[in-house]
């Protein structure tokens, strides 16, 4: 699907930061239950209430834009919620 106007643009990347972030929300209860540390602990849930409260935010843009919620994947957020040998199981097995 092709761009045409700067506006298709902008909503474009609002939907992917929005699929972003409801990945975000779906991962980071389960890497706050794996977590060791008190500190991790308090710092992950804090990104998550930070992620809810910008889906909520985004919900209402797209209504004001008129723009819908579908998105495409982000492919950051996906390869983060996959779950494989990264950086986020070794931090959180060691209970950093």
């Amino acid at each position: 699907m092709s761009v045409s106007t700067p506006e298709e643009l902008f909503v474009g990347d609002l939907r992917e930061v929005y699929q972003a972030e409801k990945q975000l929300v779906d991962t980071l209860p389960k890497l706050v239950e794996e977590a060791k540390s008190p500190a991790l602990k308090a710092t992950l849930t804090s990104h998550l209430e930070a992620a809810e409260a910008h889906v909520e935010r985004l919900v209402q843009a797209f209504e004001l834009l008129d723009g819908g919620r579908r998105s495409r994947r982000c492919e950051a957020a996906r390869s983060m919620s996959r779950g494989g040998s990264g950086p986020r199981e070794q931090e959180v097995g060691r209970g950093r």
